[in-house]
């Protein structure tokens, strides 16, 4: 019974003791560490969490924390260009230790020793300032010095078009302009790709870098203000062109619909006068004189005989002479559609009525339901009253 109460309390001093012996220390968020011993740095990276650093002697375990988070940079310096103009500069850039590259993350507690201290002593880090400096700093403005180089100070981040110069050494403005320069964003591709191969090898790598300003000389931005001024007094000019032509084919397209309008105009009219005058023949002509010397000589007043030979030669030879001015007219307008006397006109020729005056003389009255009026007796045909 005592032996059993004797080990009860053993094993409760020593969990005791052992509980109070615990000792705990944190790594933050953005943040790998490793355990440091007398013997070295303990091969295990620990995650952002509690690491647990208890030693029998004072201080014999610290914790080493590497921050691995982006650290942003800015650079500002000049290079001189290929004018042998110099050209300040500003570029930024991030870079970090990837979270997940143990062998970088190896790299990094290896060669580089903590710069700073926390308020824990038994814990100490090393900052991205740390690893910015030994790793990226120089790369990242060598890379920016060696793309800026290779241009002249006006070819670089900007694109303008530039004429050709003539053999007087002015702008020869008769010719096509040329694009000049470079594009801040092909600059910006160029660092990155060259900061890339830069840093292999390196515990870092780069996750953005740009140049953000350039402080051109006076000169140069006079030259660019001078060249604009031009390039927008040739816009202008040419919009004004453009709005010229374009008031011009107004006025062209205008005029042809007026045109075309006139023409339906006399067109509606030659065929309505085709039309009317193709609709009256010789022979309707002479049915309405028949009809009308008929008619008169029923009536008191028959007091002659015009004879049809007369009309015809008149209503006919005029008609006839009309349609030869329509055609020499409608040849005027379409030369290739008519060629010599229509088949209307030869018609009309044709259709000519031959009347003999014998044949008149001996036609019968038309007859009525009414009884013939006395007439005065008429000479025969072949002895012809004397005139008095």
């Amino acid at each position: 019974m005592k032996r059993t109460l004797f080990t009860t309390i053993a094993v409760m001093i020593l969990a005791t003791i052992l509980i109070g012996c615990a000792d705990y220390r944190q790594v933050p968020p953005g943040h790998v560490a490793k355990r440091q011993t007398a013997s070295g740095m303990e091969p295990r990276i620990y995650q952002p969490g509690a690491v647990e650093t208890w030693s029998w002697r004072s201080n014999a375990v610290k914790l080493v924390c590497l921050e691995i988070a982006q650290h942003e940079a800015e650079v500002q310096d000049q290079i001189l260009c290929q004018d042998k103009m110099n050209l300040p500069f500003t570029v930024e850039a991030r870079f970090a230790i990837p979270a997940a590259d143990t062998e970088a993350q190896d790299t990094a507690f290896a060669e580089l020793s903590p710069d700073q201290q926390t308020d824990d002593s038994r814990v100490v880090v090393i900052s991205s300032e740390r690893w910015y400096n030994t790793y990226a700093k120089t790369p990242l403005l060598a890379t920016a010095k060696g793309v800026l180089s290779q241009y002249e100070t006006m070819e670089v981040g900007m694109t303008q078009q530039v004429y050709p110069l003539d053999a007087e050494g002015n702008p020869d403005y008769s010719q096509d302009p040329k694009e000049v320069g470079v594009a801040r964003e092909t600059l910006n591709a160029a660092l990155k790709q060259q900061l890339d191969t830069a840093l292999k090898g390196t515990p870092v790598k780069c996750f953005f870098a740009a140049f953000t300003n350039f402080d051109y000389p006076k000169v140069v931005t006079d030259a660019i203000e001078s060249a604009k001024r031009v390039e927008i007094e040739i816009q202008q000019e040419e919009a004004e062109q453009r709005k010229r032509m374009i008031e011009k084919q107004n006025e062209e397209a205008l005029a042809q619909y007026e045109y075309r309008i006139e023409i339906l105009d006399a067109l509606k009219v030659a065929d309505a006068n085709r039309i009317i005058g193709d609709s009256v023949t010789l022979g309707y002509l002479w049915y309405q004189q028949t009809r009308v010397l008929g008619e008169a000589a029923k009536g008191p007043n028959n007091w002659g005989f015009i004879p049809y030979t007369a009309f015809e030669s008149q209503a006919a030879s005029g008609m006839i002479n009309a349609k030869l001015m329509e055609e020499r007219l409608a040849e005027r307008l379409n030369p290739e559609g008519i060629e010599g006397v229509s088949d209307m006109a030869k018609k009309m020729m044709d259709e000519r009525p031959q009347v003999n005056l014998e044949d008149m003389a001996n036609a019968k009255p038309p007859t009525s339901q009414q009884p013939a009026r006395k007439r005065a007796p008429q000479p025969a045909p072949q002895q012809p009253a004397p005139q008095q």
